[in-house]
């Protein structure tokens, strides 16, 4: 499979799920338990075995490195903006 990304300047894209995002970014990430936080992402894109895809990073609260369901990432720089 290869993934189409929309640019991440498309107004009105909701979440991550279609946007391609780069090592070292820092993203918004809203968490299944409602929790926001920022995440800094830590690995190219990728399918989990739960058969989500995302991407490994560094979640701000702890400094632990996890899997971030792209679905789950809320804002990014750039979001809903023309250029």
């Amino acid at each position: 499979m290869i993934p189409i990304f929309k640019s991440r300047y498309t107004p009105n894209i909701e979440n991550g799920e279609n946007v391609k995002f780069n090592i070292g970014e820092v993203v918004t990430y809203k968490m299944r338990n409602g929790k926001v936080l920022d995440i800094t992402i830590d690995s190219d894109y990728m399918q989990h075995d739960c058969g989500l895809y995302g991407y490994e990073a560094i979640f701000s609260d702890d400094g632990g490195r996890y899997f971030a369901a792209a679905k789950g990432i809320v804002n990014w720089e750039g979001k809903g903006l023309s250029k």
